[in-house]
């Protein structure tokens, strides 16, 4: 159950491995069709990985379509049921996409590292089957699971911008200095 899923996510030995646990494992605490993992740091959403599959095409139509859609979500932050409310401007993308696949349920599970927004995960229902709040209840747990398992592979070296401004700030700074010492 929920707890063999954390312990099997913890215990993966790299990102990758971590990436394939979570769109292909996580079936067996609650079911669906299709997952997609997705990396929202920047301004577009990327998707790491879908289930079932060892590659993939990032240029595909529906792959963009939902790209699209993950950056239109009005509340990324909060796992829901996705639905046209959802989202800002892209109600009818959602609900065409909908209607030109298999016809179904999207829950969408933020990963949430260091409390800032990081990760999405994209399951899809298909056949009009829905989600039931158990399922809910124990996703958002296993999102905290997954949550500090990516966190483990964050580099220890990855500095945020204003410090790196501030290294080089003051590596010039002694550059400078430098150059204006008299040497004998």
């Amino acid at each position: 159950g929920l707890n063999e899923l954390t312990i099997k996510a913890f215990s993966c030995k790299n990102k990758e491995a971590l990436i394939f646990l979570i769109l292909n494992e996580t079936v067996r605490l609650v079911r669906y069709d299709r997952a997609m993992l997705w990396e929202v740091q920047g301004k577009k959403p990327v998707l790491m990985g879908v289930s079932g599959q060892s590659t993939f095409s990032g240029d595909s139509e529906v792959v963009k379509n939902i790209q699209g859609l993950i950056s239109d979500i009005t509340n990324p932050t909060q796992m829901q049921v996705l639905s046209e409310e959802s989202f800002a401007e892209g109600g009818e993308r959602f609900t065409k996409l909908q209607d030109t696949g298999p016809g179904g349920t999207v829950l969408w599970v933020p990963i949430l590292i260091d409390g800032k927004f990081a990760l999405g995960l994209w399951l899809e229902r298909w056949n009009q089957v829905s989600w039931h709040t158990e399922e809910l209840s124990l996703m958002s747990y296993l999102s905290r699971g997954y949550a500090a398992s990516w966190h483990k592979f964050k580099s220890i070296w990855q500095v945020a911008e204003p410090t790196k401004m501030a290294y080089k700030i003051f590596g010039v700074t002694i550059a400078l200095l430098l150059c204006f010492i008299p040497t004998p």
